[in-house]
């Protein structure tokens, strides 16, 4: 193979990784001729705060699966978060490059910590109902200010409109250089992330196997691992990212962890569980046997 074209949505997030796997294929390739080819979706709005099924399943464009199939193009990035449950069945999620923290962030510019109680009007800024649950349910006396946009805007705000912090994806954060500020890292065992966050799918059509072969040096099989698993416990629950969900998997040795959490918007009603299995090659299970778990959950009810 002599040329290749990968296709991205015009999402900066998603442009940095396209042209991070375009370095990592020509480092591997020299004389692989790559072309970048940057395709308007329809669906370039992200609001976290709307819960609509059908819209997030559909955020995967059926411009660029067409072009995946009819073969103008060869492979198309995509933000892990935002990529649809439901893939074109003549298309594959080939891998994922190796993932880089997988957690949030408290970005501030006054020095806050998110533990600190001694400010009487603690403000912080959430983009996603996920970290709006956790805040209320583990931070209740903090007042929450809503973000919309991409990254870069939500930086603006909390610059601009005097928020003592902000909660954002770090990676993300890291990857545009929207701050050199010092940041927070979040434990992520009570700020549990969303499926995928922090990595990158590679998506290809299911029959071109000289493709998915020529990938094969720069992919990561831990990171396959987890978020097979992570986005196998999302789908078993039949929901998406938007709600206030939360999962994380590591692989420990021999062993693959799992913790998550299922909430109502006001952190009232909330399940939270782990689990640890053995691992024999199957992480789809082990995230498919916790989903199970919150399914057998007598509030489930109240939250799918």
């Amino acid at each position: 193979m002599k040329n290749i074209t990968i296709a991205a949505t015009e999402d900066k997030l998603v442009i940095w990784q396209t042209n991070h796997i375009k370095e990592m294929l020509k480092s591997v390739y020299p004389q692989l001729n790559i072309r970048i080819k940057i395709i308007r979706t329809n669906n370039q709005v992200n609001n976290d705060f709307y819960v609509d099924d059908e819209m997030q399943d559909n955020k995967y464009s059926l411009e660029i699966e067409e072009q995946l199939i009819n073969d103008d193009i060869q492979l198309a990035i995509h933000n892990t978060i935002n990529l649809s449950y439901k893939i074109n069945p003549g298309l594959i999620i080939a891998g994922y490059i190796k993932r880089n923290y997988s957690g949030d962030a408290f970005v501030t510019f006054n020095d806050s910590k998110i533990d600190d109680d001694s400010k009487p009007k603690f403000l912080v800024g959430v983009n996603n109902l996920r970290n709006l649950a956790l805040m209320k349910k583990y931070y209740p006396d903090r007042k929450l200010i809503a973000l919309y946009g991409d990254i870069k805007s939500q930086i603006f705000k909390l610059k601009n409109f005097k928020l003592n912090g902000i909660i954002i994806d770090k990676t993300s954060a890291e990857r545009l250089n929207v701050s050199k500020t010092p940041v927070e890292d979040l434990d992520k065992h009570k700020f549990i992330p969303s499926a995928g966050q922090g990595s990158t799918a590679i998506i290809a059509p299911h029959h071109r196997y000289d493709v998915i072969e020529l990938l094969q040096p720069i992919l990561d099989r831990e990171t396959y691992n987890t978020v097979t698993a992570e986005r196998a416990f999302i789908s078993k629950l039949k929901i998406n990212n938007s709600y206030p969900v939360g999962i994380h998997a590591e692989m420990k040795e021999n062993e693959l962890s799992m913790e998550a959490f299922l909430s109502d918007a006001d952190g009232k009603t909330f399940i939270k569980e782990n689990i640890t299995k053995p691992f024999k090659d199957n992480s789809k299970s082990i995230g498919e046997k916790l989903a199970d778990s919150f399914l057998k959950n007598d509030y489930i009810k109240d939250l799918i």
